[in-house]
């Protein structure tokens, strides 16, 4: 799904959200290629004309099955990574956000898993040493497959949840090639409503007193993140999700 679409599902949650959103110039951008020797790929760049500044309320992201809070998307940060690294990234990645509690991790932009869309990976890498010789010099961690999917990740956990008072993380003990399909069933069965963001990864449900998160990609076993209203409803739900699903795990939490 394009970035824009994205853009306008996200103001249907939050309907203020243009009006909070701040872009970068043409200008800004430009400074950043120059920096890193080459165009930014086509969805960062729409980010950033969009909300490279301000992210609109978008406090929590959803990257590779983990709800992390100190992750930022900020062009101001990218743009000083980028000035004070030692040593450039692999051109495949392109830098987009920072993981603040690891100096030697953050998130890019990958342009080899797909030549239509590059995916979303959680990178770790050392910026001011070179790899030793023979070696790629860090490690990838899947986490969308597209820029869009992160930050409609992002506005779901930010914006939906908080209504929503206990929360229950289910997941499988392993991957299984039907695991979203049948989620999506049950859910459906359960009288949720699939959200039109869902792809990738990822895919978003809602009812009026709940919602859920489902997520699988080739490493992270299927698992729902739910959020209820009433601990009742929870536990109604997560009994459902694990008679049918055989998820294992559910404390809640409020």
């Amino acid at each position: 799904m394009k970035f824009e679409k994205i853009v306008d599902h996200i103001a249907a949650l939050r309907p203020q959200f243009r009006d909070e959103i701040r872009g970068c110039s043409e200008e800004e951008i430009a400074t950043l290629e120059k920096i890193i020797g080459r165009p930014v790929p086509g969805d960062y760049r729409t980010f950033l004309t969009c909300m490279g500044h301000d992210t609109g309320g978008i406090t929590t992201l959803h990257a590779g099955g983990f709800v992390v809070s100190h992750m930022h998307l900020s062009f101001a940060k990218v743009l000083k990574i980028e000035k004070k690294a030692k040593h450039r990234l692999p051109p495949r990645f392109t830098l987009v956000g920072e993981l603040l509690e690891d100096p030697y991790e953050c998130l890019c932009l990958d342009t080899e898993p797909s030549a239509s869309e590059p995916h979303v990976a959680r990178i770790s890498i050392s910026r001011s040493t070179a790899p030793k010789a023979g070696t790629d010099g860090f490690s990838r961690y899947e986490a969308a497959q597209s820029l869009a999917e992160l930050v409609f990740a992002g506005a779901f956990v930010s914006f939906v949840f908080p209504r929503h008072r206990v929360e229950a993380l289910m997941e499988r003990a392993e991957p299984q090639a039907d695991g979203p399909r049948a989620a999506d069933k049950l859910l459906r069965r359960m009288e949720f409503t699939l959200h039109p963001a869902s792809g990738g990864y990822s895919a978003f449900y809602t009812r009026s007193d709940a919602a859920a998160l489902v997520y699988q990609n080739s490493r992270v076993p299927l698992h729902v993140r739910l959020r209820a209203q009433t601990v009742p409803v929870a536990r109604q739900l997560v009994a459902m999700l694990k008679e049918h699903l055989g998820f294992v795990g559910s404390e809640l939490r409020e």
